[in-house]
């Protein structure tokens, strides 16, 4: 199972409507649940981090057509830098 299967799926049943008032934004999903829409991946993967966390989101850009998933907390090596905070 996909870990961002729940996501992926909300995203796509609400992409069309989506890239009709947010073209070329970016979108945080959180299991069936919009979040909101930035500018940029980064401001909506640090917006994603604060609010879950280690637990995963998406982030997509509205327009994307491709079925990449990218997991920002790996990408970015933040599961890490969670792991060796003091604490």
């Amino acid at each position: 199972m996909n870990p961002l299967e729940n996501e992926l799926a909300f995203f796509k049943a609400n992409q069309a409507e989506w890239s009709k008032a947010y073209s070329g934004k970016f979108v945080l999903v959180k299991g069936d649940k919009l979040i909101s829409f930035f500018d940029n991946p980064e401001k909506a993967v640090s917006e994603g981090l604060r609010q879950f966390g280690a637990e995963s989101f998406l982030v997509r850009g509205v327009d994307e057509k491709d079925e990449t998933v990218r997991i920002p907390s790996l990408m970015f090596d933040f599961l890490n830098a969670y792991s060796t905070r003091p604490g």
